[in-house]
């Protein structure tokens, strides 16, 4: 890669001979990738009048003379005829050309993320105060958005040619995603659900393509998405047609002698018939939706007629059909030219008080049949899927108490009391249809509740029914295990979902999210998540989420959960192999996306659990060496007893592997726990003395030093007169090995402490003599150089800066102190760091708060507030507001109210 390179889609980036190039300032970026983006010289006055709207052509001149500065400018920059323009390549241009070839799986590979998905244009930049820039802006977003809904179509006409279902349903999906109203994408998805097999799924699309077109534009599908319609439903699989009348309750199907627990629930679903004459109740499998429906159409019945249909996968003729069957007037409707409005007579004529349709799975079906039926007539739906449009009741598990009556009504004896029963109960889930089995399970049988929990304590999806039981068969139909019943979910589930369902068996806890399941099953993260939101629909998996949090995780049935792990044989090493890759993934995309661990974290210990348990100390060590990165995580949410345990035996079995650098990385983060987290100062002091071992194994010379300061400032906490000893040994030790920045570590230790003892002279001291030690070998910061000097130098420049600001400032140097101050501010903006300006400007507001310059001190307090608030620093926020509201600053108006851990320390606080 040679010359200028820019990334557009995205955060824009620079390279220069395939070297990084720090950003610009925002504008002026902005303005590089305007130039990149327009292949022909532009006019400086029209650059003007873009970037900066009745402006002055001088504040082009310095945005250009900024742009100069960056690497081979002289090379790529050119300025001819009074106009601007740049020689670099994109990726933009590189998708663009692929896209003109032809060539749609490279075009896309330009655009697309293999973890965030599709990019933007410029993420990140904005010209909100220059309409024309920004009409401009939206308007190349929109078009370069065409063209990659471009290339994801060319893409998917080429997977559907070369059969790539799979491959192709996935894309089509994504395509969705960007252009929902796109029909000929919805045919290809019935097309490819249907050649998978799925055609229940493929009407499902249907219905959801034909709400589309009527909620947005009115219109119907067109007559090639019909007839594609007719032909899927001619192939699906036929559901055997059940219709009946039903005029009195012995006449009701599927009627329970008992319907313990369910009073309110019916009581419920009668108010909302009531109400909204549609309904649906939805839940899982043997929940007892057709029991709780069949009671309503028996207490229905005797006030007049109800029908009943047995729906599963039917198309609306089927249905059609098996209502004139009911009626007897099959022949006139076979013979009716309009088979709908035939039935809609019949039903008017009939009038039954109450439909009924069971177990419905054709979504479409149920629509269209919606709209055949009167107006007025009442209609109650099962399913264990959700229904769009129409009203729930979700059909839930019993209650503890009543699980209880149901298990004893079934083994004729009171088992309220027992403990051992509403332990069954637990692992059973409150489930009706499995406490059925288990209570003539224990009749039958003549066991005792603690004889069958023992079998069922593991694998309670093994539970079956005694071969002898005619009850049983009676009462449950084809039902004669939790496993038949759960089976009867999961064999219409489409290939990848299923896939899913069994791979959360794999896994330690019973729920995930999609992050974690694309990680398992190595597919992408929105495959995983419509293969979870369609285990959710079809009420195999709950859908949960945090008030205020963005981030989904769906949990399995405790039942189910137990039938994917037998199933899978449970497989913890795969599951544990994915929770490493998922913690490297965090780490690099999302480390401090601390909601999403937050929902994740029990799989992950889980997974360091497992292989603390299993002799695989490797896996152990990557896993909490990635949780503690940074000390990002456990700083914010702070550390559980079992991850505090787990870390400990990590630092171990780092030691056991011989592997002394991640030993003592972990065993720091361990010092830093008990240190910042839990306060426990003795603890802390342990663990630091335990790493400057390992340190001085390793012959790490800088660390010693770092550790050896640490050590010397703990003793002081403590009260113990070695402290001095050991910040002088750090002090002689960095001397010794011209250790500039390991010396500047130390002496801004001793700084740090003589403020504690408020001796801020001295503090001052110590800050001058570690800024002269740090400028030693970096005497120029200039923002041209200032990207060669390390990270770590560069915070003990802003600190050494800031704190010296703070001694100087309580001597009530005031002059000096800001002078000091205002170079930390350039070196924080320079390097982008949002809460470093934040603390400056806090700290320049203390220093004209004490001098009694308020309107200047309130100028600089609420740029730090809205500087904290930007950057979710609710603890810094919440102390300088309630500062400003005790000496009477006005504060501003939008106040956060979600809290957040970050939090910034009055002198420097050493990090590793």
């Amino acid at each position: 890669m040679d010359g200028l390179e820019l990334t557009l889609l995205g955060t824009p980036k620079l390279y220069w001979q395939a070297k990084p190039v720090a950003s610009p300032a925002p504008k002026n970026l902005l303005l590089l990738c305007y130039l990149a983006l327009k292949p022909e010289p532009q006019p400086r006055e029209h650059l003007t009048q873009l970037f900066w709207p009745g402006g002055k052509r001088a504040s082009l001149r310095f945005a250009l003379h900024k742009l100069r500065q960056l690497p081979g400018a002289d090379d790529w920059l050119q300025t001819p005829d009074n106009c601007v323009n740049i020689t670099a390549t994109s990726d933009v241009m590189s998708f663009e050309e692929a896209l003109h070839q032809g060539h749609f799986e490279e075009a896309l590979s330009v655009w697309q993320d293999e973890v965030t998905g599709a990019k933007t244009l410029l993420h990140g930049l904005q010209a909100d105060d220059c309409p024309e820039l920004e009409t401009w802006l939206e308007q190349e977003r929109t078009r370069l958005q065409s063209h990659y809904l471009e290339a994801l179509q060319g893409r998917l006409r080429e997977l559907e040619r070369a059969g790539e279902a799979a491959a192709a349903l996935r894309l089509a999906r994504d395509v969705l995603r960007h252009d929902e109203l796109n029909e000929a994408v919805h045919r290809s998805i019935m097309r490819l659900e249907a050649d998978l097999g799925n055609s229940d799924a493929a009407l499902v699309q249907f219905e959801r393509l034909r709400e589309l077109l009527h909620s947005e534009l009115g219109l119907e599908p067109e007559a090639e998405t019909h007839t594609l319609l007719t032909t899927i439903e001619d192939n699906a699989p036929r559901h055997h047609q059940h219709a009946r009348v039903i005029a009195s309750p012995a006449e009701v199907p599927a009627l329970a002698t008992q319907l313990v627990g369910r009073t309110s629930l019916l009581e419920e679903i009668r108010h909302k018939l009531t109400q909204h004459q549609h309904m649906v109740l939805q839940g899982f499998g043997g929940t007892g939706k057709t029991a709780l429906a069949a009671q309503l159409a028996a207490d229905t019945s005797q006030q007049g007629q109800v029908l009943w249909l047995e729906a599963g996968h039917d198309a609306l003729d089927a249905l059609l059909d098996g209502i004139a069957r009911a009626y007897d007037d099959h022949t006139a409707f076979v013979q009716s030219a309009n088979p709908a409005e035939f039935i809609y007579g019949l039903l008017e004529r009939h009038a039954p008080l109450l439909i009924v349709v069971d177990d419905a799975c054709n979504a479409y079906a149920l629509s269209q049949f919606r709209d055949i039926i009167p107006a007025q007539q009442r209609l109650l739906v099962t399913s264990r899927q959700q229904h769009r449009g129409l009203p729930r009741v979700q059909v839930t598990s019993l209650t503890r108490e009543d699980a209880l009556t149901l298990l004893s009504s079934h083994t004729q004896r009171d088992l309220s009391q027992d403990s051992d029963a509403s332990r069954l109960c637990d692992i059973l889930d409150n489930h009706p249809f499995s406490l059925r089995l288990a209570g003539i399970t224990l009749a039958v049988d003549g066991l005792t509740t603690r004889e069958l929990l023992a079998r069922l304590s593991t694998t309670p999806h093994d539970l079956k029914a005694p071969a002898q039981s005619a009850q049983l068969a009676e009462s449950t139909s084809t039902y004669n295990s939790v496993t038949a019943m759960l089976s009867t979910s999961l064999d219409s589930l489409p290939e990848d979902v299923y896939e899913a369902f069994m791979s959360i068996g794999n896994l330690f806890t019973s729920s995930c999210t999609a992050d974690l399941l694309a990680e398992l099953e190595q597919r992408s993260v929105s495959e995983a998540e419509d293969a979870l939101f369609e285990l959710y629909q079809r009420g195999l998996a709950q859908r949960q989420s945090e008030a205020g949090s963005d981030i989904i995780s769906y949990r399995l049935h405790d039942l189910a959960y137990s039938l994917a792990r037998a199933r899978n044989h449970h497989r913890p090493a795969r599951a544990a192999k994915a929770c490493e890759q998922f913690m490297q993934r965090f780490v690099q995309r999302q480390a401090h996306t601390f909601q999403l661990l937050d929902v994740e974290l029990h799989n992950m210990l889980g997974a360091a659990q497992y292989a603390h348990a299993h002799d695989k100390p490797d896996v152990l060590v990557s896993i909490m060496q990635k949780l503690v990165v940074g000390n990002a995580y456990f700083t914010a949410r702070g550390h559980s007893p079992s991850s505090l345990a787990l870390l400990e035996q990590a630092v171990t079995a780092a030691k056991t592997l011989g592997d002394l650098e991640t030993a003592h990385f972990l065993v720091a983060r361990l010092g830093d726990t008990y240190r910042n987290s839990l306060a426990d100062t003795k603890r802390a002091l342990a663990a630091y003395e335990d790493a400057l071992e390992l340190v001085q194994n390793l012959n790490n010379s800088h660390r010693e030093v770092i550790l050896r300061s640490l050590i010397g400032s703990l003793q002081f906490q403590l009260g113990e007169s070695a402290w001095q000893t050991q910040l002088d040994a750090a002090y002689q030790l960095a001397k010794r090995e011209q250790d500039n920045l390991g010396l500047s570590h130390v002496l801004q230790n001793l700084s740090y402490l003589a403020g504690v003892r408020e001796h801020y002279a001295e503090a001052e001291r110590y800050c001058l003599e570690a800024l002269t030690v740090l400028e030693a070998g970096h005497s120029q910061t200039t923002s041209s150089q200032a990207s060669d000097i390390p990270a770590e130098t560069i915070e003990s420049l802003f600190f050494v800066r800031f704190n010296l600001g703070v001694a100087q400032h309580k001597q009530r140097k005031f002059g000096v102190a800001l002078t000091c101050l205002e170079q930390a501010l350039a070196l924080a903006e320079q390097h982008n760091n949002p809460l470093w300006t934040a603390y400056i400007q806090q700290e320049m507001g203390d220093v004209y708060h004490a001098q009694g310059r308020r309107a200047s001190a309130q100028q600089h307090y609420h740029q730090a507030l809205s500087l904290y608030e930007a950057n979710n620093a609710s603890s810094d926020y919440d102390e300088l507001a309630a500062f400003l509201s005790q000496h009477a600053y006005p504060l501003p108006e939008d106040i956060p109210e979600t809290p957040f851990q970050t939090h910034k320390n009055a002198l420097l606080t050493l990090h590793l």
